[in-house]
């Protein structure tokens, strides 16, 4: 039986995670993966009646994959279709209930530099009401398809009531429809007309000559004025132009939209979705007119500083949806039960340390002393070696490194292992807090790194928690990495996989690590300026990686930075105003204290997150220490000419000797000296 069934798991076996791209995904399979981000982080305001009814414009602005596609697509037309098809209703009870129908258009680039540049010549400084003009007629377009859909609640001349109710031939004289029929044809043409000028206009030197050229609203007002008219029941319809991709709308229609959104109708209002706010501009087609926030539109930020237990439960929810679409037998639908939850440090050390010393030997030769005394270094490794915890004897290492010359390593190394055992045993110690806090929180994560690079090993990453931590909220990195998560497992320990429905932390480290690189490398292909980017990324990973090396563990988890952009130049300061965008760097929400021992409060950098395990550094957000690098500095990571040690000798902290003056310990609660740390 277990073989006939791994059979045919083989057989029919669809990895859940391979459709992620809300942009090729139809009404049916949104509806079938959607689980709501709403009433959880940057949408915890909102719920889907209020996105749907607010006349205000939304802007929704988060980095590629963060959910804005799919978020504007679940508001459109074609999948409140689908939405009334499962809920066994008709168009017309699932447009009353959402009291809002959305239309759904994508700022496509390639279509958008196209367009200018035909029309620009074409009808040169008019090339923008060009635009306006398909804008209108993709809008009116997509009013028809409404219109004929619920002529199936309304009756078969629903839709020519509609067209007689408009008056069309107020506009132009000329604009007499029979029906709806022929007006949808007219419309078509209109549209086909521009889409086949814009590809033959180069070639063939024709001039552009519609039968007319609309403003936005011309038409489309008419008939949703129509429809209030003859279905007054729908008069309250909140109709949304559900715009995506917006940063890539040249400069001047970007204008003509933020006119439009300042100057929002009644009946008519706008949901964006756009990339980082460096790259697009708060200005109208009025010179003295700009957009202002909260009063002109709300503005989300999908996928920044989110909370960590909101994170988890949205993401399990769409692991869920994913994981439930394919046969029960074949996997667990909790994401969880497949990857495990959080990373067992302690085994994962155990395992590199294997039986081993050289972790330890490691960490005491940086202090002099003790390198210098061969037999001093035996007996201490003796004295605070503990192998059932690497982590625990780690900790003893570091503590007896930073003893001072007053104080005896081998005293010390005794009474490091006394508050060890006194940790353990709940029992009392003047360093009881000390330890706990080192041992728990601290630099349990750092000593990990540190032990893996002892023994020249790269950190597993693996388990639900890290996938949360390293997509930071965003679903389609989140998708992508259980993708090559579970494609690597069925490729390299299939039998294993098939049998306990687990995937081992060297198969999911393996593809993290892969997909992490993977990624590195496509983005900083495509991007403007991306190998000026790649070279200041790998030149920030490998400070923090130095960091992470440092044998004294002086500033555990370092992974954030700050720089001035105002010493930039205006070259460098466009060139990570582009990393920014395109969330290779992330600029933390609010202002902060820049670093300890910086009192001056300022914006706080950190590398992608999805970056980490290329450089084996942490993934957790910590307090204390952020690299400063200056404009100098800057300019030479984005040529590749940094060589630096962020590190040096002038910057490093002095050793502090957790067990300084053990004769005469003071209370705990004095104990401010060593420095007790938290974590995020």
């Amino acid at each position: 039986m277990p073989n006939k069934l791994n059979e045919s798991m083989i057989s029919s076996f669809k990895n859940p995670f391979d459709d992620y791209n809300a942009n090729v995904l139809d009404p049916e399979l949104i509806m079938q993966y959607w689980f709501t981000p709403f009433s959880t982080g940057a949408l915890k305001d909102f719920d889907e009646k209020r996105f749907f009814t607010q006349k205000m414009p939304i802007i929704l602005q988060g980095s590629r994959g963060s959910g804005k596609t799919t978020i504007l697509k679940y508001f459109s037309f074609p999948v409140q279709c689908e939405r009334a098809s499962q809920n066994k209703i008709t168009i017309k009870q699932q447009l009353l209930s959402d009291k809002g129908v959305g239309f759904y258009f994508r700022c496509d680039d390639s279509f958008l530099k196209e367009f200018k540049s035909v029309f620009s010549i074409a009808v040169k400084s008019n090339w923008t009401a060009c635009f306006e003009h398909y804008l209108e007629l993709f809008f009116v377009k997509s009013l028809i398809e409404m219109i004929c859909k619920l002529a199936e609640d309304y009756g078969s001349n629903f839709a020519d009531e509609i067209l007689k109710v408009s008056a069309l031939n107020e506009l132009r004289s000329d604009c007499n429809f029979d029906n709806m029929h022929s007006f949808s044809s007219y419309i078509s043409s209109e549209i086909r007309y521009i889409n086949t000028f814009k590809n033959e206009a180069l070639f063939t030197q024709a001039k552009f000559e519609p039968k007319h050229v609309w403003s936005i609203y011309d038409i489309s007002s008419k008939l949703i004025h129509a429809i209030s008219l003859t279905a007054p029941e729908l008069s309250n319809l909140n109709y949304l132009l559900l715009i995506d991709e917006f940063e890539n709308l040249p400069n001047e229609l970007q204008k003509q939209f933020n006119t439009m959104i300042k100057f929002c109708r009644q009946d008519i209002s706008m949901r964006i979705g756009r990339r980082s706010e460096n790259i697009v501009t708060k200005e109208t087609i009025n010179d003295i007119e700009y957009l202002r926030e909260l009063h002109d539109y709300h503005l989300i930020v999908l996928d920044q500083d989110q909370d960590i237990q909101d994170l988890r439960s949205y993401l399990l929810g769409i692991a869920k949806k994913r994981l439930e679409s394919i046969d029960s037998s074949l996997l667990p639908s909790n994401i969880i039960d497949i990857l495990g939850d959080k990373e067992d440090l302690d085994a994962e050390c155990q395992k590199v340390a294997n039986e081993k010393n050289l972790h330890l030997s490691y960490i005491l030769n940086s202090n002099p002393r003790i390198k210098s005394q061969a037999n001093l270094l035996d007996q201490i490794i003796e004295i605070i070696s503990y192998p059932e915890n690497r982590i625990a004897e780690t900790i003893n290492a570091l503590w007896v490194s930073r003893c001072e010359e007053n104080e005896d390593p081998l005293d010390v190394a005794k009474f490091t292992v006394s508050a060890m055992h006194a940790f353990f045993d709940k029992a009392e110690h003047p360093l009881f807090e000390k330890y706990k806090n080192d041992y728990n929180n601290k630099y349990r994560y750092a000593i990990a790194i540190l032990i893996c690079t002892a023994y020249r090993k790269d950190k597993l990453y693996y388990g639900f928690n890290t996938l949360c931590h390293l997509s930071e909220g965003n679903a389609r990195t989140f998708i992508n990495l259980c993708k090559a998560i579970i494609s690597d497992a069925f490729f390299y320990e299939k039998k294993n996989f098939l049998a306990t429905k687990r995937i081992s932390a060297e198969s999911q480290s393996r593809a993290i690590k892969n997909y992490s690189q993977s990624e590195f490398n496509s983005v900083c292909s495509i991007i403007q300026d991306g190998n000026a980017i790649r070279k200041f990324l790998l030149s920030l990973g490998n400070v923090f990686s130095e960091f992470h090396k440092d044998r004294l563990v002086r500033y555990p988890e370092t992974n954030q930075f700050i720089y001035n952009p105002d010493d930039l130049s205006p070259k460098d300061k466009k060139i990570l105003d582009i990393a920014i965008s395109w969330s290779l760097i992330k600029r933390k929400k609010k202002t902060q204290r820049l670093s300890a021992g910086i009192s001056k409060e300022g914006d706080i950098y950190t590398i992608n997150k999805i970056f980490a395990p290329i450089f084996n550094i942490s993934y957790r957000t910590r307090g204390g220490i952020n690299v400063d690098f200056s404009a100098k500095e800057i300019e030479e990571m984005l040529t590749g000419q940094f060589k630096k040690n962020k590190l040096s000798a002038s910057t490093r902290r002095k050793r502090v000797s957790p067990t300084k003056n053990i004769k005469d310990i003071p209370p705990v609660n004095q104990l401010s000296l060593f420095d007790q740390g938290g974590t995020q």
